[in-house]
């Protein structure tokens, strides 16, 4: 409802509405909306309600794109911008030199230094990709790609919050779900962790 609402034509006399593009930036729902419908729905334990916050706030294509958008659209300019800077910055830096030819210093200058940023910059993507320290009994498939594992870890951070809500709390009997008489806890538990699993693949 929240992507597909019409929207108001600013400065129309009588109003007009819009057609909404649930797919837009605009659409997303932000994070910390989500979140709260999502503690409310955990609170209320209502496992249906819980799955379709997730499937509509953080599932979304508008959320993928608008977090694109907000968090990597930064450092993909940098990266573009990358190899003009660093050459730049070893034409400066081959002034500096009589050893060699200029336009040969210019060129060891440039590769090292693009060398170096490339080199940095995959590292920090993979620190920032393979990060599992805030994960307590949702984790990733093996085999996921790693765009996908941060396009989508507010997703799994969901799912993560719901296994852990309708699980023991106590972290040495997690995995003991069949012994609860009414099996009801494990069977959300299971319910969650299945859902999860088949969008991953």
């Amino acid at each position: 409802m929240y992507a597909n609402k019409p929207v108001p034509e600013e400065g129309s006399s009588p109003v007009k509405f819009l057609k909404a593009k649930p797919k837009s930036i605009n659409s997303a729902v932000p994070a910390e909306l989500a979140n709260m419908a999502l503690d409310v729905a955990i609170a209320q334990k209502n496992l249906s309600l819980v799955l379709a916050i997730i499937d509509n706030t953080f599932c979304a294509p508008a959320f993928h794109r608008a977090k694109v958008f907000k968090k990597a659209s930064v450092p993909l300019i940098g990266l573009a911008v990358a190899p003009a800077a660093c050459y730049a910055l070893a034409t400066w830096a081959a002034t500096f030199q009589n050893t060699m030819d200029p336009s040969t210093a210019t060129g060891i200058a440039f590769a090292a230094s693009l060398a170096y940023v490339g080199g940095t910059s995959s590292l920090g993507i993979m620190a920032i990709t393979t990060a599992n320290d805030q994960m307590e009994r949702v984790v990733w498939l093996s085999g996921i790609p790693l765009r996908q594992r941060w396009l989508r870890e507010e997703e799994r951070a969901a799912m993560d919050r719901v296994a852990v809500a309708w699980g023991f709390k106590d972290p040495y009997m997690r995995g003991e779900k069949k012994l609860v008489k009414s099996g009801r806890v494990f069977a959300s538990s299971l319910a969650c962790a299945a859902w999860f699993w088949i969008r991953q693949s």
